[in-house]
């Protein structure tokens, strides 16, 4: 298409869309200067964010030329935005056809519970450990990350896991992490996060609680502790080597 082309096409979806605009291959999920000119500004400066899209689809439509729709949220007001992809003179680009949604008609009173069960199930994929049902470290890099409020946080990390592995096979190591967890989820707060952060490692939140307070508990609590599925493998809890 040319220039001339594209824009006919752009004015006559401004009809029906609340935006249209043209993006090219630098716009899309690319670092933006702080100098970048209006018209070169990235794809995701218009939804008021400082970083791509985790789920681009202007990227991915960019990529393979299939159109993609996804819903965005611009503070309290919801978006549908369609991408499809255009050559332009030769330019690969992607248009995107954004349409402002009634909040209070979005979807059907009955579906309402399907959207939230697909909503739930989805985040519960995204965020949450195959194995364990714990938080992953995805979940720690989205949402607990740069938090600034005061908590206190435990390391815990299981000894000699590769040898549980190595001797008794994966099977075995798996059932000595699920009871490690449920262990764990026995002794504290609904209010704490578990997070598997590594193979054995995870890290543990506890939101409102100073080290100084928390510490003496969790010895107490790791030197008492046999998991009854793992039996014959040592538990261990040891002190840190410095105060902070």
């Amino acid at each position: 298409m040319t220039r001339e082309q594209v824009e006919t096409e752009m004015a006559q979806y401004r009809t029906i869309f609340t935006v249209v605009r043209l993006l090219d291959a630098a716009q899309v999920g690319g670092e933006e200067s702080v100098n970048s000119c209006s018209s070169c500004r990235s794809c995701y400066s218009y939804w008021g964010k400082n970083t791509p899209c985790r789920n681009c689809i202007s990227r991915q439509v960019l990529e393979d030329h299939r159109q993609r729709t996804k819903l965005e949220y611009m503070g309290s007001e919801v978006f549908q935005v369609t991408a499809v992809y255009r050559e332009v003179d030769g330019v690969p680009c992607v248009m995107e056809l954004v349409q402002k949604l009634d909040g209070e008609t979005l979807i059907d009173p009955e579906n309402g519970d399907r959207l939230m069960d697909s909503i739930t199930r989805y985040h519960t994929k995204l965020y949450h450990d195959a194995l364990t049902d714990s938080y992953n470290r995805l979940y720690f890099e989205d949402e607990l990350k740069d938090k600034t409020d005061p908590a206190g946080v435990v390391v815990l990390d299981l000894d000699d896991f590769k040898l549980i592995n190595d001797t008794y096979g994966h099977q075995a190591g798996d059932m000595a992490l699920r009871t490690c967890v449920d262990v764990v989820r026995a002794s504290i707060r609904k209010s704490d996060v578990l997070i598997r952060y590594g193979g054995d490692e995870f890290l543990l939140v506890l939101p409102g609680i100073e080290r100084a307070a928390s510490w003496p508990n969790w010895t107490a609590s790791g030197r008492s502790c046999t998991p009854p599925a793992c039996r014959g493998i040592p538990v261990c809890s040891c002190p840190p080597a410095s105060a902070a």
